[in-house]
């Protein structure tokens, strides 16, 4: 009788023991690395070249930055607007197309190895501290900056820093060194270099980018001008290079009229999606007389073409 029992249990809890193995086994692979003659997982060439140059070569390498290199000359091969930005220009560019960042609130150059301010932002961090226009940084916290072949990245990054934290600077104002405790704040940079009129009827716009806040600025400017009598318009996008798609799409849709196509996105792996216009714009009519070169791109080319497209505007 017992024999006739494990007859009929021993094929069911064999069973469950290999199924259990095998889920067993599944998740430890899972958690594994695939490794030796066995492994599924295709190799990546560049990955491997890199592993191999840090543990193989013969003196010491830097990985990061040969892996930096390696990614740009991968991207030259796409087209010329694929470009791989490091970590340290990464949170540079997120500032400018943010529309500001945290610092003291001075422009600067370098010359002779110093570092000469060149303009203060009005009531900014710097200009309420009492830094003016010509003087020397001579040292930024407990790092001498002048005389010291300091980088423009290294100065940035001690300028630079989280709003509320303090920078302490060292200047010199002609033969005579002054201290500042300068309380770190908001400086906005703007996406408009200038708008007035040119002519009793004829208004001037400037976009130097499109960050963030280009939209805002495009609009304020427009009713501005337009309540002074502008009729026609110059829109300035020359060295314009680029920057966030939708401000530009909403630019545009400020110009052209009913639910005319802007522009459009598609690629191998993602669906269509167009940009249309959504409502009635600002100046849909009047003259538009659009300023462009070989520096306007990116975002500015599908402002120009939107227009060009529509007989909206004339590109010079």
């Amino acid at each position: 009788m017992q024999n006739k029992k494990l007859q009929v249990w021993q094929p069911l809890l064999f069973s469950l023991v290999m199924i259990g193995g095998m889920i067993i086994g599944y998740k430890i692979k899972g958690n594994m690395p695939a490794i030796g003659i066995f492994s599924t997982e295709k190799r990546r060439p560049v990955q491997e070249v890199l592993n191999l140059i840090e543990n193989k070569y013969v003196d010491k390498a830097d990985a990061d930055s040969l892996g930096d290199a390696a990614i740009q000359a991968i991207l030259s091969k796409l087209d010329p607007h694929s470009v791989f930005l490091p970590a340290a220009q990464l949170q540079s560019a997120k500032e400018d197309l943010q529309g500001g960042f945290s610092g003291i609130g001075v422009e600067y150059a370098v010359f002779s190895d110093t570092i000469n301010v060149l303009n203060v932002v009005k009531d900014g961090p710097s200009d309420k501290a009492g830094i003016q226009p010509g003087d020397k940084l001579l040292k930024v916290g407990d790092s001498i900056v002048a005389g010291s072949q300091i980088t423009t990245a290294k100065i940035q990054g001690l300028l630079r820093g989280k709003g509320g934290t303090k920078a302490e600077i060292t200047i010199l104002r002609g033969n005579e060194q002054k201290h500042f405790s300068i309380i770190r704040g908001m400086i906005s940079l703007y996406s408009l270099d200038a708008a007035y009129m040119v002519t009793d009827s004829v208004g001037y716009i400037r976009l130097n980018k499109f960050a963030e806040t280009t939209y805002k600025e495009f609009m304020d400017a427009t009713l501005k001008l337009q309540k002074l009598g502008m009729k026609s318009m110059i829109l300035d996008l020359r060295d314009n290079g680029g920057g966030i798609l939708t401000q530009a799409t909403n630019i545009a849709d400020e110009f052209l009229s009913e639910n005319k196509l802007i522009t459009y996105i598609e690629g191998e792996h993602s669906p269509k999606k167009e940009y249309r216009c959504e409502k009635e714009g600002i100046f849909e009519k009047g003259k538009v007389v659009v300023l462009a070169n070989e520096g306007s791109a990116s975002a500015s080319e599908i402002l120009i073409g939107a227009l060009q497209d529509w007989d909206r505007a004339d590109i010079i």
